[in-house]
């Protein structure tokens, strides 16, 4: 039997409707003929992975000069861009020549019991990003938080360009009992 993970919208944010979808299952080879796309390990990997989707278009570029991001274009008005986009300071970046800044996403998981999920940059069908994802990892039980999509910008040169339907992100769930699954369902904040 599978477990139910618990996904919830900020609900503060009338927006948030618009821009989020349930999260859906990663399905890289269903239905596919290939013998490893039957691969216990993989079927596994993909029945507990699920595909967070932007909800926006966003281009965004890194103004050297200044040291600051910019909102190039998109789907979104500029006062949400600032809304949604967090640059951390310089002396916060792990390197302190590629700034680091966070899409605050509103929306996370919860379990009724402990449950880890994992984050991590998209590797099927994704767009191609001017740096790294920052993963993460923690239990959905006992910490109930929103997402949030951490970037480190390394290609000054390139844009960071997603689309509305893009794969944004990956969340994975884990729990002690290595065989476990999880099914994810829509759940009101409050």
């Amino acid at each position: 039997m599978a477990t139910t993970i618990g996904w919830f919208l900020d609900d503060t944010q009338p927006w948030n409707e618009l821009l989020y979808q349930t999260p859906e299952p990663l399905d890289l080879y269903k239905g596919h003929k290939a013998q490893y796309a039957r691969c216990p390990a993989l079927t596994h990997y993909c029945r507990n992975t699920y595909v967070i989707r932007s909800g926006v278009d966003m281009e965004l570029r890194y103004d050297e000069e200044t040291k600051k991001i910019k909102y190039v274009d998109g789907s979104m008005e500029p006062w949400l861009v600032k809304e949604m986009l967090v640059q951390f300071h310089q002396n916060e970046w792990r390197d302190n020549k590629y700034p680091i800044f966070q899409l605050q996403l509103t929306n996370g998981f919860v379990a009724d019991e402990p449950v880890w999920i994992e984050t991590s940059q998209p590797f099927y069908n994704a767009p191609d990003l001017p740096g790294y994802y920052l993963p993460g990892t923690f239990d959905i039980y006992s910490w109930q938080r929103m997402i949030s999509y951490g970037f480190e910008w390394v290609d000054f040169k390139k844009h960071f360009k997603v689309r509305r339907g893009d794969p944004l992100t990956y969340v994975r769930f884990r729990s002690k009992d290595p065989s476990a699954e999880f099914k994810v369902k829509a759940i009101p904040l409050s």
